[in-house]
């Protein structure tokens, strides 16, 4: 019998309090299987569509390292991101038999992922999805090795496993020149889809969504439900009306969540990152609630948000290109004048 689909998550290090979510959350969508690598001990039964695999992260690297000719930078294990292209081809033993592999993060929650699950049994995409937090692959030799291609004006990923540095090669690269565009590059059928998840974006207290530019301002005070069909967004547009919104998953992308409830299967999440219990009536309640009703207030955001020093040096980088960038164009447009 033929396996449909199969996440691989290395993860070392402290699991975040939000792991029995993701763990239960998972256990919801039996099409799909994970299989988990990691040196913690996980309390109480596994779903049977999660395979842990123990292994130390020096274990790991001897293992990646055994596929390489060269000497490979995995230090830390945030690098391991840059390795996911090559998964298919470290772990070929445990993708056997799997029509799709792939990656994802634990740092989200699963809806209901049947529109996804009919996807794969299609077998039409060579790569569904094309971010870091959720990519499956099909499991053939050509698109397996299809991170090794050397083209143009895109990462080689030699280069890339060779540097400490992290350039986010499992989907766009430092300049969109990562794995998804190498697939583009390389004709593979993509299914693109980023309206079916919730991308929380991290500098808003809201639990703003990452939109298209066409769609940014129209859509306020964001909520997620977790019950039995899945997880939907309940947001207001501008006059105040609410709206529902069936999402695949909801990935929290670094946020600090904090966890109120023991239910793992029926549960909000609320600004500016709280999972807490449902309250009654709560969805003709929406358009009157505020932050202040989960027992959150912004100010409180603002203590929280210097706890995320990356954050702030990414802020401090990107004031300070923009700044450059200004000067230079200024600099040219003198020399052009003259």
């Amino acid at each position: 019998m033929t396996n449909h689909a199969i996440f691989i998550i290395p993860y070392f290090g402290k699991l975040p309090v939000f792991f029995p979510f993701w763990l239960k959350s998972c256990g919801s969508n039996s099409f799909f299987h994970w299989l988990l690598i990691t040196d913690n001990e996980i309390p109480g039964a596994l779903p049977p569509n999660v395979i842990l695999k123990k292994m130390t992260f020096r274990d790991f690297v001897k293992h990646i390292q055994s596929f390489f000719d060269f000497k490979i930078s995995l230090e830390k294990p945030y690098k391991i991101c840059d390795f996911r292209p090559a998964f298919g081809v470290i772990f070929q033993q445990d993708i056997a038999g799997y029509d799709y592999w792939g990656y994802c993060d634990i740092d989200l929650i699963w809806g209901d992922l049947s529109q996804l699950a009919e996807i794969v049994r299609q077998k039409r995409f060579d790569k569904i999805l094309e971010n870091g937090h959720c990519t499956l692959v099909k499991n053939t030799p050509e698109i397996r090795n299809g991170f090794q291609a050397l083209l143009p004006g895109c990462l080689y990923y030699k280069d890339v496993f060779a540097s400490p540095k992290s350039w986010i090669f499992d989907e766009n690269g430092t300049c969109r020149n990562g794995f998804s565009e190498i697939c583009k590059r390389l004709d593979f059928l993509i299914y693109s889809a980023p309206e079916r998840f919730a991308d929380i974006v991290i500098r808003y207290f809201h639990l703003t969504k990452l939109l298209r530019d066409d769609q940014k301002g129209t859509r306020h005070h964001e909520i997620y439900l977790k019950d039995e069909q899945g997880i939907t967004e309940f947001y207001l547009d501008s006059c105040k009306n609410s709206h529902r919104e069936a999402q695949w998953y909801v990935h929290f992308q670094k946020r600090k969540i904090s966890v109120e409830t023991a239910n793992t299967e029926h549960f909000l999440l609320v600004p500016p990152g709280k999972i807490v219990d449902v309250p009654e009536n709560f969805e003709k309640q929406l358009p009157l609630l505020a932050p202040e009703d989960f027992g959150t207030k912004l100010s409180d955001f603002g203590k929280d948000i210097t706890r995320f020093p990356r954050l702030l040096r990414m802020r401090i980088i990107h004031f300070v290109k923009v700044i450059v960038c200004f000067v230079i164009e200024n600099i040219f447009r003198i020399h052009a004048k003259k």
